[in-house]
């Protein structure tokens, strides 16, 4: 009797290395280490939204007016929202203004977290509200917060090759596009022109505490696969004034719809750049001009 159990016994182990039996085993260790990596990722989502959550939370809140910036004539068939409220009242005398409250950074308390903090951006009512740091590459704040931690969040930071900083004619600022909606996730919004008309500003604060308000001039797409077409649009210095002034005059003829906002050469901008999708080639580029 023992020996007919033993070969029962044995029976029952090779039942259990059949091909089906193999195969049901790798898909759950498939999908515990899927499972593994969602719960890894949405950790590092949570630690990253704590972590400037709790930034935020810490310094001063103030209420900004901002009055709307004049548009160039000509612009009625593609009026916003924003502009065609502002010509409405203007016909009866009266003064449109937009309310905000915004961030105080306290710079003394992020550089001495980190010395790369070199100011602050904020775009009104909506999620954009971050510490502007610059590496010493383009890579590093690709996978850290502003505080040198790793995260797949990374930072809001300035093209490191910027050597005028903000005050570069052309300041070049990078920003995840988070699936949370965090970081520059908002930018993929202004493929709409209402969006557009809601929040039409972008103001950034440098280090000496000057608050500065850009009015967007140009939304649109470019394909960083494409050299010729990234490398026309990734451009600061310029030297010449002339080179700026076809600098402009391109990236406007770009943008996929009028904001009536002018730019010259004598101007500065800002040019903010994300990614349109995961994985994806294609930026979606937001600028503004500084009043």
């Amino acid at each position: 009797m023992a020996r007919k159990r033993s070969v029962s016994s044995k029976s029952r182990s090779k039942k259990k290395l059949t091909p089906v039996s193999i195969l049901i085993l790798v898909l759950e260790i498939v999908f515990i280490v899927a499972l593994i990596q969602v719960l890894r990722i949405m950790l590092g989502y949570m630690n990253a939204d704590s972590s400037y959550d709790s930034l935020t939370e810490s310094m001063q809140a103030v209420e900004l007016t901002i009055f709307p910036s004049e548009t160039t004539s000509g612009t009625d068939e593609t009026l916003t929202a924003v502009e065609a409220e502002a010509e409405e009242t203007e016909e009866t005398n009266e003064t449109v203004t937009y309310s905000y409250s915004i961030t105080v950074p306290d710079f003394d308390y992020l550089s001495s977290i980190n010395d790369d903090v070199i100011g602050w951006i904020q775009i009104p009512g909506t999620a954009v509200n971050y510490p502007i740091v610059q590496g010493d590459d383009n890579d590093y704040y690709l996978t850290h917060l502003y505080t040198g931690e790793t995260s797949s969040s990374g930072a809001i930071f300035l093209d490191s090759g910027t050597t005028l900083g903000l005050e570069d004619r052309n300041a070049i600022i990078f920003g995840h596009n988070m699936k949370n909606g965090s970081m520059f996730a908002a930018l993929n919004s202004y493929s709409s022109s209402g969006y557009y008309s809601l929040h039409p500003y972008v103001v950034v604060t440098d280090l000496s505490g000057t608050r500065y308000i850009y009015d967007i001039f140009a939304v649109y797409t470019v394909d960083t696969a494409n050299e010729e077409e990234s490398v026309s649009v990734y451009l600061h210095g310029f030297g010449a004034d002339e080179n700026f002034a076809a600098y402009l005059e391109t990236v406007q003829g770009l943008s996929i719809y009028s904001t009536g906002i002018s730019v010259t050469q004598d101007d500065y901008i800002i040019t903010l750049s994300t990614c349109k999708n995961a994985n994806s080639t294609v930026r979606t580029i937001v600028q503004a001009v500084r009043r």
